[in-house]
């Protein structure tokens, strides 16, 4: 029988909003109920919970460093210190960074300092706008050659970096997944009576953090189109961001708040889908597109914008639509036709259901990490 190892996971943790913070505390979460001990090592203004405690994931925060003389945080070697600190009290078998800028890095220091290994998962953002800055890339890269592996969560991004000059070599491809199972109930069986919307209307969603680069004024605009169109049919906006309250204002402008939830952040998004029919992503760009595949896990028909990581997700016209980035009206089309066309809509749903468990699972993902993680134990205890 293998050992079972003690792993590093610095990421993004509680309360970061983003897919990098839930996939890394997914994988922690699976890791810990295989046996392994997991040690997540994040930034000084994130927590733990008394639940993810319970689940055997150990937390320990970095030092805030204030001095008047530095404009902000040495995250590289505050990280790098801590995951020194972490491997000599509790002897760490390898490290995993969950995003490339600061965590490669520090994890590449940290390895100076205990000769421990470690991994990299690249995941969007850290590549497509981090890593291609030439302030950044010639470091990153470094750290990316001496990981032991890097693993890109789509064919997309891994793409998309050797394009543009990221280290490749050592990597492959890993795609996120999705806890099938927590996806497969609601814990609110009223949400849509708390939200005051009648149980045989149509509930079209859409979750982000409200930036430029998910155009959600796109969405507000088909919603226009949509409700002029069509009765019984409800827009929910799910998230926080710099955009939010200018959404809201168009809204307004628009006169379709009557039709029109905006619920602000919220954590058990499982609990949402279970009541969405449609679920939108309208992103100029996704590495992965991790909403897409949760969405689909719980049956909702999803239609998204050619962005990247969500078309390896969806199988076109079967699994979910997608449409040419900004074009509105196609948009619209695809709404409409599945509002009006609920059978192929259920059917759609199902097909994207059976997508998620059977190649977008943990049972798919984590054979695979602990595979990698143990020949990188293997050969260093070689050397």
């Amino acid at each position: 029988m293998k050992k079972k190892l003690h792993v590093g996971i610095v990421s993004f943790y509680n309360p970061h909003l983003g897919g990098s913070r839930v996939s890394a505390t997914r994988t922690a979460i699976q890791l810990a109920r295989r046996g392994h001990k997991t040690f997540i090592i994040s930034h000084s203004d994130s927590y733990n919970t008394e639940a993810l405690q319970e689940l055997g994931l150990n937390f320990f925060p970095i030092e805030s460093i204030e001095y008047p003389t530095l404009t902000s945080e040495v995250h590289t070697i505050t990280f790098a210190s801590k995951i020194a600190e972490v491997q000599q009290s509790f002897g760490l078998d390898l490290v995993h960074a969950h995003y490339g800028v600061p965590y490669a890095v520090s994890c590449m220091v940290a390895k100076e300092l205990t000769s421990v290994p470690y991994f990299v998962t690249l995941r969007g953002s850290d590549v497509s706008v981090l890593g291609v800055n030439p302030a950044i890339q010639p470091v990153l890269n470094m750290a990316l050659k001496k990981a032991e592996k890097v693993f890109f969560v789509s064919n997309f991004l891994k793409e998309f970096a050797a394009n543009h000059g990221i280290y490749t070599k050592n990597s492959e491809v890993l795609y996120n997944f999705v806890p099938t199972d927590l996806y497969a109930h609601s814990s609110f069986p009223n949400l849509k009576k708390a939200l005051k919307i009648s149980p045989e209307s149509t509930i079209v969603t859409h979750a982000s953090n409200f930036r430029e680069i998910k155009r959600p004024f796109d969405i507000i605009e088909a919603a226009k189109i949509v409700l002029d169109n069509h009765k019984n049919v409800y827009f929910i906006f799910i998230g926080e961001g710099p955009l939010l309250q200018e959404c809201q204002r168009k809204v307004e402008e628009l006169g379709i708040s009557k039709n029109i939830r905006f619920t602000g952040r919220k954590e058990n998004m499982y609990d949402w889908f279970a009541i969405t029919d449609i679920f939108i992503l309208n992103s100029e760009i996704e590495g992965f597109g991790l909403v897409v595949a949760e969405a689909m896990a719980s049956g909702s028909a999803v239609i998204s914008s050619k962005c990247g990581g969500p078309e390896e997700i969806i199988e076109e016209n079967k699994s979910g639509l997608l449409f040419e980035r900004e074009d509105i009206d196609a948009l619209v089309e695809k709404i409409s036709f599945l509002i009006e066309n609920p059978g192929a809509r259920k059917k759609m749903g199902q097909e994207a259901k059976n997508r998620i468990r059977k190649k977008f699972s943990a049972e798919n993902h984590i054979p695979r990490l602990e595979a990698e993680y143990y020949k990188a134990i293997q050969t260093k205890e070689k050397d």
